[in-house]
């Protein structure tokens, strides 16, 4: 089912672009991705889904396939213009959020690709949509856009205003993200101007924000200028050094625009250290890239550098070529910045060909384009600016150092007059107190006498009911298979159980039935009685669809379970009704190298060759839930000698403990198997317990504990 989606996911996308190209990346996270949208778009869902569905494709395409875009978000558009009409009141404002995100990456590719006044339109359109609706996050995100335009049109000023107001919101909103990428936008106005400290500040400080969210394409973008800080103070080899970094970080996520432009400067760095035939090299990679996405400014970039480097080894008609193409593609952006650099190139290319009245009027241009650039005004501006948002920060600050002692003063106060009227209250009680505690007395005796009368009966009762959970526990471990008959069915093995009550939700279950071994672990609805009938249940029925119905495949045999679950509980979904089931893991082995296995809410974890693999569950439980009731996921794995898995319920994961009181959590429950798979089982299962035991400490144990581990 999901092949088929996907194809007819890229066949749409082929419909919409022309036949051309679309490269899918073999990405797990992108496969699901793709394959959670294409189901979105392929069973019709509401036009307000669909076309969120189209906005979330274009962003998945944005970095390798940008020409992508423009359909996709096209497709968005219509779609909202239309739902817009018959639209609900509260319906609206996510109908223009999408329409807005659709907008605004539309301006993106725009702009990316030299058409500023296109960018420009779609960008405004998109900034009155997310101001209409309050979505200030998104303001500033096409604030931010918008200041990029006036970069690249060379109006410092208002791209620094822009920047600036970009980056209010976003601390304002606590949007880390949009944070760090304003930080680095204004670096690159320090960079222009030649304040490489200066922007290496702001790079160092957005750096920080970027690797703790792990966002790779800024951490790329941060590292490819801090290799050309290098460059530029000819540390060539540290240079390098940093270029490669961020290639390897933007070539992970198929980011080409940034792997061209570090292509492009490391040829510059190859260039200066006079190795030619690589500088050349890394110059058509990066020409092949940015024609691959039709990424005009970074092509005239790349032409320059090749420009001086045909000129450092003689070859000017070359040079004269490079530098006509790129003040060709400079001119047809009308970018300053690129009109500048290609001016310089023109006029030395020209120097070199003997064409001198041509090379003074490009010296001429080249000066009016830099000092337009770069001059005091400017500089002011930025410097203006700077002080301007450090001052709003200093004043919001203690904007809310006052706001925060004016309530602990009115705190403080209520505290005093908290005081006053229960002292009076206290005095008052302690007079009625001691009239009530005389008549007390008199009735003390005959009290006594009663509660120990009562405390005889409830020692009773107590006794009686813990005599029943004791049988109760009998009855459960009756049915459960005992941890000797596992360990014969599967001579390396262990299973950790640990009930929290007397009897468990959880349980673990075995059966051999026509040559094939069955073996779950289930974590009931529930602990204690509760949790103890579901289990049995749950056994009952995992042994009428095995051994009575012959249902041989995990996932048919847990839909099976499921409905005799709803059916015995006689569940329809009704508000307030109980939603019983369990989460489990099932496998069947066929003692021949084949493992089936089907999973709900909890994964299989595989340790092969000392790495841990996680077979992922179906988010849903074996038992009634809100929506469809879904098949479950079939999975086959071919497993190898000394290959070791583990089942297991949340109780271990979930358990509260260690000095700071918190729960063990999943991840270290994965460190800790890793760390122990190569002992014997018996010896994991004691590492386990004293694990377990060690992390709990004095804390009451939460939930029933179930670990099951297998080595073939």
């Amino acid at each position: 089912m999901k092949s088929i989606l996907k194809i007819r996911l890229l066949i749409l996308i082929m419909v919409f672009l022309g036949a051309s190209s679309v490269l899918v990346s073999q990405d797990d996270s992108m496969d699901k991705t793709l394959d959670s949208l294409a189901k979105i778009i392929d069973n019709g869902m509401h036009d307000t889904l669909v076309a969120d569905a189209y906005v979330e494709l274009s962003n998945v395409f944005h970095l390798s396939q940008p020409d992508t875009m423009v359909p996709l978000c096209l497709k968005a558009v219509e779609i909202t213009n239309r739902s817009m009409a018959d639209a609900l009141p509260h319906e609206l404002p996510g109908i223009l959020r999408i329409k807005g995100d659709a907008l605004n990456n539309l301006g993106y590719y725009y702009m990316s690709t030299g058409s500023s006044a296109k960018a420009w339109d779609l960008f405004q359109q998109s900034l009155a949509l997310f101001i209409e609706v309050g979505a200030k996050v998104k303001v500033a995100q096409v604030l931010n856009n918008i200041a990029v335009i006036h970069y690249n049109q060379g109006e410092i000023e208002l791209a620094l205003s822009a920047f600036g107001e970009s980056l209010k919101i976003k601390e304002e909103q606590g949007d880390k993200p949009g944070i760090g990428m304003a930080l680095l936008n204004v670096a690159f106005i320090y960079k222009l101007q030649g304040e490489l400290e200066k922007a290496m500040e702001y790079w160092m400080k957005s750096i920080g924000i970027f690797e703790e969210l792990g966002d790779k394409k800024g951490m790329g973008n941060v590292l490819n200028n801090i290799g050309y800080y290098y460059r530029e103070k000819e540390d060539f080899i540290k240079a390098q050094e940093y270029f490669s970094k961020s290639m390897a970080l933007w070539k992970e996520i198929n980011f080409k625009e940034g792997v061209g432009q570090c292509y492009s400067n490391m040829g510059v760095a190859n260039m200066k250290m006079g190795d030619k035939k690589k500088a050349m090299e890394c110059f058509h990679n990066s020409i092949a890239l940015f024609t691959e996405i039709g990424n005009q400014k970074g092509l005239a970039n790349t032409y320059v550098n090749l420009v001086d480097l045909h000129i450092n080894y003689g070859n000017k008609e070359k040079a004269l070529y490079y530098a006509e193409l790129a003040s060709k593609i400079a001119h047809l952006l009308n970018y300053p910045e690129q009109i500048r650099n290609t001016a310089k190139a023109l006029a030395l290319a020209n120097e070199e060909n003997g064409n001198f009245q041509e090379a003074i009027n490009n010296s001429e241009l080249y000066i009016k384009m830099r000092d337009s650039i770069s001059n005091k005004a400017t500089q002011k501006a930025a410097l203006k600016q700077e002080m301007k948002y450090n001052h709003e920060k200093n004043i919001l600050q203690l904007e809310k150092e006052k706001e925060k002692n004016r309530i602990i003063a009115e705190k403080e106060e209520e505290k005093q007059v908290f005081l006053m009227y229960s002292l009076a209250g206290g005095l008052i009680f302690f007079l009625v107190f001691i009239v009530y505690l005389f008549g007390r007395f008199r009735i003390i005796g005959k009290q006594k006498r009663t509660i120990e009368e009562q405390k005889l009966l409830v020692d009773a009762k107590n006794k009686e009911i813990v005599g029943s959970l004791k049988f109760a526990r009998k009855i459960q471990k009756a049915i459960l298979p005992s941890k000797s008959s596992f360990e014969e069915k599967f001579h390396d093995s262990f299973v950790f159980f640990k009930p929290k009550d007397f009897v468990s939700g959880d349980f673990y279950w075995i059966q051999e039935h026509n040559g094939r071994l069955y073996f779950a672990a289930c974590d009931c609805t529930g602990h204690g009685v509760p949790g103890a009938i579901m289990s049995m249940m749950g056994t009952s029925l995992l042994n009428e669809v095995v051994l009575e119905r012959g249902v041989i495949q995990p996932n048919e045999i847990f839909f099976e379970v499921r409905k005799g679950f709803i059916e015995s509980m006689k569940q329809t979904g009704k508000k307030g009704e109980q939603k019983d089931g369990m989460d489990a893991i099932l496998c069947a082995w066929d003692k021949n190298g084949t493992l089936q296995m089907a999973a709900a809410f909890t994964p299989l974890l595989l340790i092969r060759n000392n790495v841990i693999q996680e077979i992922k569950a179906d988010r849903q439980p074996v038992g009634f839930h809100n929506g469809e009731q879904k098949p479950f996921t079939h999975h086959e794995l071919k497993l190898g000698k000394g290959d070791v898995i583990y089942l297991f319920s949340d109780g271990f994961s979930d358990q509260f403990g260690g000095p700071k009181d918190k729960k063990f959590m999943m991840k270290n429950f994965k460190k800790l198997l890793l760390s122990i798979h190569d002992k014997t089982m018996s010896e994991q299962k004691t590492a386990l317990e004293n694990t377990f035991q060690e992390w709990k400490g004095d804390t009451e144990q939460v939930d029933d504990i179930l670990v099951m581990g297998v080595r073939f």
